[in-house]
């Protein structure tokens, strides 16, 4: 599961096909196409932090708490499940 995220700028050809386009006001944006399906949400930081299925996933980057060290600690527990395998 994933999507193209395409951006363009001023008002520059979009993809014809998409699932959702977002248009800033300054005549920028970007068109989401899912490869399979997919979810677009908008919420406010109090809204995500509330959401029941959005709210465990991650802490927010411009929370204050999201130091490099909350980061390293995250990288290090993702690595850490891989395991390596020896090539002949």
């Amino acid at each position: 599961m994933g999507a193209d995220v395409l951006s363009y700028e001023d008002g520059s050809s979009t993809r014809d096909k998409y699932q959702v386009k977002v248009a800033f006001n300054d005549a920028c944006g970007y068109t989401v196409r899912f490869w399979w399906f997919g979810k677009f949400l908008l919420f406010t930081g109090d809204e995500l932090a509330a959401d029941p299925n959005t709210k465990d996933i991650a802490l927010d980057p411009f929370d204050e708490r999201f130091t490099f060290e909350h980061f390293s600690a995250d990288a290090l527990s993702v690595i850490g499940t891989f395991t390596t395998v020896a090539t002949p």
